[in-house]
C-alpha cells in the first residue's frame, strides 16, 4: 500500500501518532496506546520518499545537514500533521501527529466554559496550561487563542516551533511566527511583543528560565500570555518552573508568578469507558488573592495543595474531584481515573464517598 494511503487508512481508526521506520512495521497511537498496524516492514525507500514528500526542498535540505527536523506540514485530503523527520541507524524515519484544521471550540473541549473565556478575555496577565506530554495542552491553548480571535478586535502574536493550528480571520489581527524562520527564539518574539502592539501573545512552550522571564515581562506589560508547560499537574509545575532558575532567583519568580498569574490548567487524557474516545479531565488552579499570598512564600507547594482540595470558590477545580465526577458520570473507569490521578489514595475515598 503507497504510504500517502496508509496514512488515510490510519486516519480513519481515529489514531493521533503514527510512527513510520524502515524495517518495521507502521505503528499508531489509538486511546493513547500503540498498536501494530499489520505486520509487513516498511521499505526504507518508502519512508525516505514520503518524507521528501511532506517536506519543502528547503526543509529537506536542512534536515540532511542536521539530521532531524520539525514541521507542520498539509496534506491534500489528510489534513494537517506535525511531522518529525530523524535518523535511526542511518535511515529515516517519521514521527507524525494529526492536527485538526479547525480549532476546537472551549465547550467541545470539556473545559470550565465560563471560566475559560473568562480568561480568554483577560487584558493581561499569564494563563498557562500544564500537563505530561500527550494530554491536549496545545489544542486548549489554541482554543483560548482562537476564542479571543473570533470574539473581540485584539493583535495576537503566536510563537511556535513549528506553528500548528492556523488562525482563520475573524475580528482579530493574527501574526504566527516560525521560531527559527520569522524570529531566532521565543525570548525575542515575546521581547517584541511590546513594540508589535499585541494584546495576547501565545507561545507554545516555556522550556527554558529565559523563555519563562519574557513571558513574565510581557505580562506586566499589560499584554495576555498563553503558553503550555511540561509537567505532572499545576502545582508541580510551579515546582519544575523554580528548577529552571538559580536558587537565588526563584524568590523574584514566586512574586513576578503572584503578580501576573491568571490560572494554571492542569490536563489529562484520559481513556474513555469501553474503548472510547480519550476523556479531558482537567484541574484549575486560579490566581485569587489566596493562591498570589502562597506564591509568595518560601515553599508554596503544600499550602497550594490544601486550597485545590478545599477551595470554596467556583474558580478551583481540583483534578482528582473532576476524575470523581467523569467516573459517576461513568465516561472513565474507576481504575483509568485512578491511573490519572494526582493523589490515588484521596480520589479512592473521593469515589467511596456517597454521591
Amino acid at each position: 500500500m503507497p504510504l500517502h494511503e496508509l496514512l488515510r487508512e490510519l486516519l480513519t481508526r481515529r489514531v493521533s501518532d503514527i510512527h513510520l521506520q524502515g524495517g518495521a512495521p507502521p505503528l499508531g497511537r489509538s486511546g493513547g496506546q500503540l498498536q501494530s498496524f499489520g505486520t509487513q516492514p516498511l521499505a526504507h525507500a518508502d519512508v525516505l520518499a514520503l518524507a521528501r514528500s511532506l517536506l519543502t526542498p528547503e526543509e529537506f535540505g536542512y534536515f540532511e545537514d542536521h539530521h532531524q527536523y520539525t514541521a507542520a506540514v498539509q496534506v491534500k485530503g489528510l489534513g494537517r500533521w506535525r511531522c518529525h523527520v530523524f535518523r535511526q541507524a542511518g535511515a529515516v524515519t517519521l514521527a507524525l501527529r494529526t492536527i485538526g484544521v479547525a480549532v476546537p471550540s472551549l465547550a467541545s473541549l470539556g473545559l470550565p466554559t465560563d471560566l475559560m473565556t473568562g480568561l480568554a478575555l483577560a487584558p493581561r496577565g499569564l494563563l498557562l496550561f500544564v500537563g505530561p506530554g500527550d494530554s491536549g495542552r496545545t489544542t486548549s491553548a489554541a482554543s483560548v487563542v482562537d476564542h479571543r480571535n473570533r470574539h473581540t478586535r485584539s493583535r495576537i502574536v503566536t510563537v511556535e516551533d513549528p506553528p500548528e493550528y492556523l488562525y482563520a480571520p475573524a475580528r482579530s489581527l493574527v501574526a504566527q511566527r516560525a521560531v527559527g524562520q520569522d524570529v531566532p527564539s521565543a525570548a525575542q518574539a515575546l521581547a517584541a511583543a511590546r513594540v508589535q502592539d499585541a494584546d495576547l501573545v501565545f507561545v507554545g512552550e516555556l522550556r527554558a528560565a529565559e523563555e519563562v522571564r519574557a513571558a513574565l515581562e510581557a505580562a506586566q506589560s499589560g499584554r495576555l500570555v498563553v503558553s503550555t508547560f511540561l509537567a505532572r499537574d499545576s502545582v508541580h509545575a510551579l515546582t519544575r518552573l523554580g528548577r529552571l532558575f538559580a536558587p537565588q532567583e526563584r524568590a523574584d519568580l514566586r512574586a513576578d508568578l503572584a503578580e501576573t498569574l491568571l490560572a494554571l490548567v492542569g490536563q489529562r487524557l484520559v481513556p474513555g469507558l469501553f474503548g472510547g474516545d480519550r476523556v479531558l479531565a482537567h484541574e484549575v488552579l486560579p490566581g485569587t488573592p489566596e493562591v498570589r499570598a502562597a506564591l509568595e512564600g518560601e515553599s508554596p507547594g503544600g499550602e497550594l495543595r490544601a486550597l485545590l482540595a478545599t477551595g470554596q470558590t467556583p474558580e478551583f477545580h481540583p483534578l482528582d474531584a473532576h476524575l470523581a465526577a467523569l467516573v459517576r458520570q461513568q465516561r472513565v473507569s474507576p481504575e483509568a481515573a485512578l491511573a490519572a490521578a494526582s493523589d490515588p489514595t484521596g480520589l479512592r475515598a473521593r469515589l467511596a464517598a456517597p454521591a
